[in-house]
């Protein structure tokens, strides 16, 4: 009987038949999935779902009257090549939802790292430049009714001696605000702010952004 690879455990069935439990499933459909295994061929019969979580499959010796449609192998390379895809699908989900958790700040970034973060790990790039658009919007349109009420007394006051000067700078963000999220409903594409370029200089510094690919010679 062969030997299974990986974590794989296997049990002998009545009638030459052998089962196949897997912690994770492979792309074996019954019937008519021919499998290479230990330089001999066999056929996926069955296939099912295991109640602790995996999968099964019943596998027979191939038939040699039967022309072989679809060939998979079952070795070492190719079970830890399937690990190897199964923990990069993990690390990309968690460090999705973690980029979604901090898109008011992913938002920032430029808009074509923002596409890169979201072909990498499966996002809606234009989500992040919506979710970034809140605060700044709310910051921007404070400093242009205090700006615009300085024109008409001591209004600027109530945001406190310290903020006065800065009112006119902060109120800037309020139309780069609407227009970013006009361009990512309209054309469902991310803008980045200049409030990113700072981060997008630190993540370049500390590494945690590749720098943009370099375009080949012609």
């Amino acid at each position: 009987m062969p030997h299974p690879f990986g974590t794989d455990r296997l049990e002998e069935l009545p009638g030459g038949v052998v089962r196949l439990l897997c912690r994770r499933p492979k792309s074996w459909t019954p019937p008519g999935t021919a499998v290479r295994w230990e330089d001999e061929l066999w056929e996926v019969v069955a296939a099912g779902e295991l109640p602790e979580g995996g999968a099964r499959y019943d596998l027979a010796s191939w038939d040699d009257q039967y022309a072989i449609r679809v060939l998979l192998p079952y070795d070492e390379t190719s079970e830890t090549g399937r690990e190897t895809d199964a923990r990069d699908l993990v690390r990309r989900r968690t460090a999705g939802w973690l980029t979604l958790l901090l898109a008011p700040a992913a938002g920032l970034l430029p808009g074509r790292v923002q596409e890169r973060l979201g072909t990498e790990l499966g996002i809606r790039a234009t989500a992040l430049t919506l979710a970034s658009t809140v605060l700044p919007l709310a910051v921007g349109s404070y400093a242009l009714l205090m700006t615009l009420a300085a024109a008409f007394g001591a209004g600027v006051r109530l945001g406190g001696p310290a903020f006065a000067p800065l009112f006119p700078l902060l109120s800037y963000f309020m139309p780069e605000s609407l227009l970013r999220f006009g361009v990512a409903l309209a054309q469902d594409r991310p803008v980045g702010s200049l409030l990113g370029l700072p981060l997008y200089f630190l993540a370049r510094a500390t590494g945690l952004v590749s720098p943009p690919p370099t375009p080949p010679d012609v």
